[in-house]
């Protein structure tokens, strides 16, 4: 019998969550183990036929045996059993991928995961859409790849994800959202795998980026401007460069004004990340700010380098939205504590300082819809009011950084630099008219 959890005290420490319980309690109601495959089927459809909410606890059951049991041997049961087309087993999938301790499961038991997922793509593939809401519980995954962490159990699911999508692509291809999440997490995490142990691992990640990318060239366009940032940040590698240089400069133009979408932004943050930051923005004092952080950067920001820093700041600045305005007007500070924590790493802190000017150089300022215009205003804000605050409390580094960053940053696009520098006086403009920048 395998253990759901790794066996180093820190479940013990969060608790087992109630719905693993529950999944435990069914598989050892369902009390089929031991049993002939005949007598195994009897009892089940017994339990399903007669007894209340016999459907969903067996299936329950089954799901932890194969997590944790005979894999084929339950999975068998699944298939055989299902009369819901697989609805209640999707319901409890979420579930286990959402869980905010995603990294506390035991190696075995992603693997298992991942093994049940494929299943049911592969087995279902010739029905008509095969079982949709897989792509879900794949995004799901796909946000807790951790970035910045080459723990064992990270890279073993950045491994098995991958794999996956090389060996479902066409399954993939089929799922327009999906797409964008799957090659915006893999080129993200290719700075994180810069190390010489990793280095299979990095090239599979470029590869796939690219023959995806290649496959539905046009598709990706829709992602917006941060598609240009996220290629640009790894120019490094030749197939990214490759990539951007035969963009051509229209397609360039309309994406730099196009906003990126937010479900892209967010998939670089793990739900347990976004829960925390979304609570310290919106539930707590300034004055709290420091030890809620402190915190968040032990859980979540303690190995180097923090490349994964720049992706919070794009989040906090262009997806992150609340009608509190006092969160909204808090963001800076935010942001002010991760810059201090990058460190020395000259590459991270350089990406860190282009999540927070880009959308200065991507000013749409010919745009007339006040929608737009306010949007803009909220993606340029935090960084004004960190240079503002950093002037004002004569802490001049980092507002010296930023404004050297925004003018260097002119020329980030060849062919391009009267127009960004356009969209900078603009920008410039409306946040003076709109009393930010006092």
């Amino acid at each position: 019998m395998l253990k759901v959890f790794v066996t180093n005290g820190r479940a013990d420490q969060h608790g087992i969550p109630s719905f693993i319980n529950e999944l435990k309690d069914d598989y050892q109601w369902v009390g089929i183990s031991g049993k002939s495959q005949e007598d195994a089927k009897n009892e089940l459809y017994r339990m399903i036929d007669t007894i209340p909410n016999g459907y969903n606890r067996t299936m329950s059951g089954l799901l932890y045996g194969a997590l944790t049991d005979d894999f084929q041997t339950y999975y068998d049961y699944i298939g055989d059993l299902d009369k819901d087309g697989y609805d209640h087993m999707i319901i409890l999938l979420k579930k286990l991928v959402r869980y905010k301790c995603f990294a506390l499961y035991s190696m075995e038991t992603i693997h298992r995961i991942m093994l049940l997922i494929e299943n049911l793509v592969t087995d279902h593939r010739g029905a008509l859409g095969g079982i949709s809401s897989l792509y879900e519980v794949c995004e799901s995954l796909l946000r807790q790849i951790r970035g910045g962490d080459t723990s064992e159990v990270n890279i073993l699911l950045s491994s098995e994800v991958l794999e996956f999508f090389q060996r479902e692509s066409t399954w993939l291809y089929n799922n327009e959202r999906l797409l964008h999440i799957t090659f915006y997490t893999f080129a993200s995490l290719i700075r994180d795998h810069s190390e010489p142990r990793f280095e299979a691992l990095k090239t599979k990640e470029i590869k796939f980026c690219r023959f995806i990318f290649d496959n539905h060239y046009n598709s990706f366009f829709k992602i917006g401007r941060d598609l240009i940032r996220l290629l640009k940040d790894n120019l490094i590698v030749p197939e990214f460069s490759y990539v951007i240089n035969a963009i051509p400069d229209d397609v360039k133009a309309t994406l730099m004004k196009q906003r990126t979408l937010v479900y892209c932004l967010s998939s670089r943050l793990t739900y347990d990340m976004n829960e925390r930051l979304t609570h310290m923005l919106e539930q707590h004092s300034i004055s709290a700010y420091k030890r809620k952080f402190d915190f968040f950067k032990t859980n979540f920001l303690s190995t180097e380098p923090r490349y994964l820093i720049a992706d919070i700041i794009r989040w906090v600045i262009a997806a992150y939205r609340s009608n509190n305005e006092k969160a909204m007007n808090n963001r800076y500070i935010l942001i002010n504590f991760l810059l201090h924590e990058i460190g020395n790493n000259w590459e991270a802190i350089e990406l860190a300082k282009m999540a927070l000017v880009y959308d200065w150089l991507c000013f749409d300022r010919n745009c007339k819809d006040p929608n737009v215009t306010r949007e803009g205003l909220y993606c340029i804000e935090p960084c004004i009011q960190l240079i503002v605050d950093n002037v004002k409390s004569n802490s001049l580094r980092i507002a010296k950084d930023l404004i050297e960053t925004l003018h260097s940053s002119i020329n980030i696009f060849p062919g391009f630099e009267n127009e960004i520098r356009e969209n900078v006086r603009a920008a410039s403009q409306v946040a003076i008219s709109y009393n930010i920048m006092t």
